[in-house]
This record gives structure tokens, sequence and C-alpha cells, in this order.
């Protein structure tokens, strides 16, 4: 048997969560069967009596379904491990789920250190704590998944990227904080200096709290800087050392010292700091540090040390201050060398994605998880009182024979709505550059879409929501805006070209939406009914005269049973009924209004009859699971979960 690599497992639960969840097609959560024990087999026969029996229907979208990971709590004092370029990363403890719902991924571990610190804050920039452990922030778990979270396993979500564009979730924090760690994260950047080894101490080092300033009248060239009284007077001492402003003027930047005179305590640097900055003066207290030196085969890449607490003199952890660019591999030293134990570093890079930018990847996604409740009566299309013995998954079933858009895949009768960002071309926009049922059409994609909405962020700037778009316009194409022909504002009549055109800069497609006006469907037959004997039924005791899961016999010769009986009033009252067989004298729904129904010792006449709002026969039933009956009432929920490994 194939063994399936990590990734194609990644990729096989990406594709079924995007199935179930998908705008072209739909699948439903069912609860099935009060009337007949299933008999254990996988055949047609028991998968038609699931159908027939069909009570409640609830379609799949992005909250019901996602993506799992492995659980992994931030823990004090345990020792976590970096994410490595050299190691399998599935087999490394290299990130974090803390208590504020954030998940972190290890870059530095301080050589092997027990972290001390959780993690916090959402900022893309490395987040450096003590005992040398650097943290990079990945994501926080939107507040719709975290039903989601169980002891075992956490939920993350797959981001759509859109190039050139940094704020396109604005509305949704959670989304956007993910987006901008995506979006920050480049290929081929370094993504953190790791300290294998700590070695020994750095004798010569200047620490913040040894409170050194730069001389008052520092300069002597624009590549030398004068330091305090309390600088060694050794000359050399400081070479290959750096010299970093830890505040005041010039706070932040740092420069290799190549050159240091003692008796006039003048350090020559590498290169000069930069005045645009600001200039260190008398205000500028400085460290000295061993300094990182970097190669490989990209650029741009910069970083510095951080010596530990306590005075140890040791290098804690390398802050990375550039990650540069188009590295595929790397390596970083510290000069000078320490002695006699050397401080050794490696250079963890990701050449194809950056840490961060595809996180279902980064952190090996190998479940999928469906969450979904039935609460109460859901809108009369759920049964009270009655119970289920089965539930499952139904995919593509398709709207009843009696019900507007029959025969089509529920849930997707609507229009597709995608939003398009446009820049001008030539022309600036107005409020009304597009109005509603105007026709955007794709110079080179050949797509077409119908405007529902437009709007102008000022003259240069604008988005269009369209109905209809079957796939993305090409970024930088131009689109053409016409009008129909037709009174109607349909296509069938032609076009008129309205001379405007614009830029697509980006098709929002991946966030598409479909509106539905249903969640919930019924699936039982409704019948309202009303007795023939003049009596009235009893509304405190519904049952009395017809009992749950009874059959029923319908003078077409269509039989089924008890189900549900609500909406009493007097003798009449909506009985629901399951597991139908139709009459030789029936249509094919089962009953027709007028027919004569018995019940028990009851005669009844059918006054209207609503059949199953979708068709029990229709598309694929991926999914049954039998289970102890379960009775439900009014005020019960009912959450399902359903896990699928890979």
């Amino acid at each position: 048997m194939t063994q399936f690599s990590n990734k194609l497992k990644t990729f096989m639960a990406r594709e079924l969560q995007r199935q179930f969840t998908s705008l072209d097609n739909s699948v439903g959560f069912f609860i099935a069967n009060t009337a007949t024990t299933p008999n254990g087999k996988n055949s047609i026969e028991e998968e038609s009596k699931t159908r027939r029996q069909i009570q409640t229907v609830k379609l799949l979208d992005d909250d019901k379904v996602a993506l799992m990971v492995n659980r992994v709590n931030w823990s004090q004092g345990t020792i976590y491990q970096p994410w490595s370029y050299t190691e399998d990363n599935t087999q490394r403890n290299f990130y974090v789920y803390t208590d504020e719902n954030n998940v972190y991924a290890c870059i530095s571990a301080g050589g092997g250190r027990r972290s001390l610190e959780q993690p916090r804050g959402t900022d893309t920039s490395p987040i450096y704590l003590s005992n040398g452990y650097v943290w990079k922030f990945l994501f926080k778990i939107p507040e719709n998944l975290r039903d989601f979270i169980d002891e075992n396993y956490i939920p993350v979500l797959e981001v759509p990227f859109y190039e050139n564009k940094p704020f396109p979730y604005a509305e949704n924090q959670d989304k956007q904080l993910q987006y901008n760690v995506q979006y920050n994260t480049g290929v081929g950047r370094i993504q953190g200096i790791v300290v294998d080894t700590i070695g020994s101490a750095y004798p010569y080092v200047v620490t913040p709290a040894d409170e050194h300033f730069i001389r008052g009248t520092p300069t002597v060239s624009a590549d030398q800087v004068r330091l305090d009284s309390k600088a060694s007077s050794s000359n050399n001492v400081y070479v290959d050392y750096t010299i970093r402003i830890v505040s005041g003027s010039g706070v932040g930047q740092y420069r290799k010292i190549i050159a240091y005179d003692g008796g006039t305590k003048t350090a020559t640097l590498e290169s000069a700091f930069s005045s645009s900055i600001g200039t260190p003066n008398a205000t500028s207290k400085y460290e000295i540090i061993p300094t990182v030196i970097i190669s490989g085969d990209g650029s741009g890449a910069s970083a510095y040390t951080k010596l530990g607490l306590y005075g140890t003199k040791t290098i804690d952890s390398v802050v990375l201050v550039n990650g540069g660019s188009n590295y595929s591999f790397a390596t970083a030293s510290i000069v000078p060398a320490a002695s006699p134990i050397p401080t050794v570093l490696s250079v963890n890079i990701n050449p194809i994605r950056g840490l961060g930018r595809e996180p279902i990847f980064d952190l090996n996604v190998s479940r999928v998880s469906i969450l979904t409740r039935l609460q109460g009566d859901e809108g009369d299309r759920a049964v009270i009182g009655n119970d289920y013995s089965q539930y499952g998954l139904w995919l593509s079933p398709t709207i009843n024979s009696t019900y507007d858009n029959a025969g089509k895949v529920v849930g997707t009768v609507a229009y597709k709505q995608t939003k398009v960002d446009l820049s001008p071309n030539g022309v600036t926009f107005s409020p009304n550059f597009i109005e509603n049922g105007d026709f955007v059409f794709g110079s080179q994609s050949y797509n077409l879409g119908r405007s529902r909405n437009f709007i102008a962020y000022g003259t240069a700037r604008s988005q269009v929501t369209l109905d209809g778009l079957n796939s993305p316009f090409i970024n930088g194409e131009t689109v053409y805006v016409f009008k129909s022909n037709n009174p109607d504002g349909t296509p069938s009549g032609g076009f008129t070209f309205t001379n405007k055109t614009a830029t697509a800069t980006n098709t929002l497609f991946q966030d598409s939406i479909r509106p539905s006006n249903l969640e919930t469907y019924r699936c039982s037959h409704k019948l309202s009914i009303g007795r023939n004997d003049g009596n009235s039924f009893d509304s405190e005791d519904p049952y009395r005269d017809i009992t749950i899961d009874y059959g029923v016999t319908g003078s077409s010769g269509s039989v089924g049973n008890v189900l549900y009986f609500d909406n009493i009033k007097g003798s009449s009252g909506d009985l629901y009924v399951t597991n139908v067989f139709p009459g030789s004298s029936s249509d094919v729904l089962g009953f027709t209004s007028g027919e004569l129904l018995y019940v028990n010792d009851l005669e009844l006449t059918i006054e209207s009859f609503s059949p199953p709002e979708l068709n029990l026969f229709s598309g694929q039933l991926l999914y049954i699971s039998s289970i102890d009956p379960v009775t439900r009432s009014a005020e019960q929920a009912d959450i399902f979960k359903v896990n699928i490994d890979f």
C-alpha cells in the first residue's frame, strides 16, 4: 500500500473541506430513521430505507467544516524545538496554542532551554522572550471556529492570498491578523537564526546595564565614533564586535567595529551611522555585542545578537532584523569566536513558501471536522417529540418537484457574488461609473458578470460586486462595461457598450458568496388533516389519538409512519409522516389533497399536502451512521461532530 506523504494528506483534507463548502455544489447533514431498524448492511436496500426516513437536512458551510491540527498547549517549563529547514517538522514540537486562542511557531529555543514565558501579541515581527526563546505569531483562531476546539485538536483557517492587497479583511479582525502574517511572509526569506550551542562567554561585551554612553563630541569622521571614559583602554579589543544604540539619538542602529584605538577610545565602523535615523550623541546609550555574519545565495539579511540575562555574557538568541530575499541556502556565524566553546548557529529558510504563508501545510493538517447543531424545531423543519437513530452526509440533494427551482441542487440557486477591485483606465471613477444591472466583460479572460453594487473610493480606486462570475479576471486586464438591450436587464437581447473601461486589479474570487434563503430543510411529508368524526384532538396529549410511529394509510394506497403531530386546533392539525411508499393511484410524492387518511381507528381528510422540500432520492448519501435512538425536545440542541482523518 502506498504511504501518503504529510503534504498529500493535507492536500486531500483541504480538497475535501473545499468540496463540503463549495458554492457550486452542496452537502447536507441529515438525521433520519425512526420507524425501522437498520440491519447493518451496506446495500442499496438499506440506503433506500434511510432515504425514505430522512427527517431534517442542514446545509454545511464554512462555519460548519474545519481543517484541524494537533493541539499543543504552551506549558511553562517545556523544551520546545524550533521550526527547522533541515529536519522533518512533523516530528518536532515546534508550535504552541495559547490561552488567548493564538498559535505561535518556535523560531529559536535558546539552545534547548525550557520555555518560561508564554508568547503573546499578534504583530508580524518576531517575539523575543527570556531563555533565548523566539516565537512567530501565525494566527488567532477565529471566533466562529472556536467550538471546534477539543482536548486534542484545534482548527486552522485557510485564508486566500491576493497580490498587492494588504487589507482585504479589515472588517474581520481575526482573519486579517492571519492575513497580515501571510502577506508579510516572503519566499526565500530567512525565517530565523537558531542558537544551537550557546557557547562560552564573550569577555569584552558591554551591556545596557553597564550604562555606557557615546561621548559628547562623538565623531572624528563619518565612520568613527568616540566612546565614553568607561570603555576599554586596550587597542583593537572591540574589533569584530558590533556597537548598537539601545536608547537616545540613533536608537536601533548597529554597526560592526573594524578598528579600535584604546588611547582615544575611538571605534572605526564598517559603515557610518545613518543621520536620517539620528546621529548618536551624548544621549545615546550603547551596547557592544558579538557580530552575526550571514552568508548565502540571497541578499539583504541582517541580524544582531541578544545577550543572556544576569550578566552571563553569553549569546541568548539572535534578533533577525531583516530576513532578506531570494535565499535558497544560508549560514550564520559569530565573530569573534567564543573560546573554548564556540557559539553555533543554524539558519532556517523556506525557499518555497515562507513559514506562515500557508499554515495548513506548515502545521500539517490531517483531519477534517464537521460540527453542526439542530436547535429545537428549526423553524418547523425538525421533529420534536420523536426520535432519530441515524445521521449522515448527503451530497447534492435537489429541490423537490412542487417547489420553486425544482430539480436544482439546493443552495446553488442564487447567483454567485464576487467582489472585483478596479483602477482607472484613462477615466477617473464617479459614483455611477458602473450602475446596478450593467455587465462587466474581461478583455483577456472573456469572463462576464452582472453588477449588483459599485463603490467608488475616491476617483482612483473602486470595487464592483458581480453576479454570475464563473472565474477570476486576470490581474491587470481591461474590463469593459456594457448595458443590456432588454428592458428587463437580461443579456438575451444583446448589449450596448457604454464607452467605459477599467483595469481589474484583484478578483476576490475565493471569498465569493452564494446567498441562500434557507440552511435547514424539512424532509418529511406534511399533511394538514381534519377529523371526520366531529371530535377534537387533545392539544395537551396530541398522541392519544394518533400514535408516534404508527402506520398511516391513504385511500390512494399510499402508506407511511407518523413522525410528528403539531399545530393542533380543534379537529385539525399538521401531521408529519415519514417512510412513505406511494400508492397506485397517488402521484410519485405519495399523497394528494382531499384523499382520506386512516390512522389507528380514525378516518381523516387530507386538507392540504406539502411533500418533502428536497427530493429524497436525489444526490448521493456519502455517509450514514447508526446510533441509539435520540428523542428530541423543544429546548434541545443536538450537536454533531464528525471527524475524518487522513
